[in-house]
C-alpha cells in the first residue's frame, strides 16, 4: 500500500511538471517530431489484433507495447536487442513492427525459450532469434531492456552501451519502479555518450545523437 501510494504521488509529480503530451512547447525538433509522428500516432497496425486475438495480453501494458511497436516501425532499426524474461508479448510486438530486421531476444538460461518461442511462434514473429548472451560484436540500432532490479539493469547497460552507435536507441522499462533503479536512470543520462533523453515515466528514451552537442532531457506526458 505504500509503495503503491508512493508511486502514485511520483506520477503526480511527473504528470504535473512534465511537457505537454501533443508536443506544444517543445523547441527540439526532433522530440516535436516523436512526438506528433509516434508517440501521438492512433492507428491501428494489423500486428495488434494478431497478438492479440492470440495471446492474452497484459491490458496494463498494451499502452507501453504499442508505442514500442511505432517505434520500431518508425525508426526501422535492422538489429534489435531485447532483454526482458517475460512471456515473449512485448518481443512480438517489436518483432512485427519491422519484419525485415532481426530480432535477438535474449534470456540467462536456454530453458526459459521455449514458452517464449510458443509465444512469438504463434504470433508469427518470424525474425525472432534467442540468444544467451548479451556481449557480441554486432551493434544494435535498437535495445529495449526491461529493468528488474537495480543491479542487473546496472550489469546489462555496462553490456549494452558499448553495442550501440550514434544513431542507436535504447529504451528503458519500469525506470521508476523502484528508488534505486530511478537513481540508475539519472545515472545514465549523465553519460557522456548520451545526448538526448525522454521520460514517459514507465519507459526512458535514450539517444546518442551526435548533432545534440549539448545534452538535453525531456520529461514529457504520455
Amino acid at each position: 500500500m505504500v509503495a503503491s501510494l508512493q508511486k502514485f504521488i511520483k506520477y503526480c509529480k511527473y504528470w504535473l511538471t512534465a511537457a505537454n503530451g501533443k508536443g506544444h512547447g517543445i523547441h527540439s525538433p526532433f522530440v516535436f517530431k516523436f512526438v506528433v509522428d509516434v508517440l501521438n500516432d492512433e492507428r491501428f497496425f494489423y500486428a495488434f489484433e494478431t497478438i492479440e486475438s492470440i495471446v492474452n495480453a497484459n491490458l496494463n501494458n498494451q499502452k507501453i507495447n504499442k508505442l514500442l511497436f511505432r517505434i520500431a516501425n518508425y525508426y526501422q532499426p535492422k538489429s534489435v536487442l531485447i532483454i526482458d524474461e517475460t512471456i515473449g508479448i512485448t518481443t512480438s510486438y517489436i518483432a512485427l513492427a519491422n519484419t525485415d530486421a532481426s530480432v535477438y531476444s535474449y534470456f540467462s538460461q536456454a530453458k526459459n525459450f521455449e514458452k517464449v518461442k510458443a509465444v512469438v511462434t504463434t504470433c508469427n514473429a518470424e525474425n525472432c532469434h534467442f540468444v544467451t548472451s548479451i556481449t557480441t560484436k554486432k551493434q544494435h540500432d535498437l535495445v529495449y531492456v526491461d529493468a528488474k532490479n537495480a543491479v542487473l539493469l546496472n550489469d546489462v547497460l555496462q553490456q549494452v552501451l558499448p553495442l550501440l552507435h550514434p544513431q542507436s536507441i535504447l529504451i528503458v522499462n519500469n525506470i521508476n519502479s523502484s528508488k534505486k533503479i530511478e537513481a540508475q536512470w539519472l545515472q545514465l543520462q549523465t553519460n557522456s555518450t548520451v545526448t538526448l533523453t525522454i521520460n514517459l515515466f514507465q519507459v526512458g528514451l535514450v539517444f546518442f545523437r551526435p548533432e545534440n552537442k549539448i545534452a538535453q532531457h525531456f520529461t514529457i506526458r504520455f
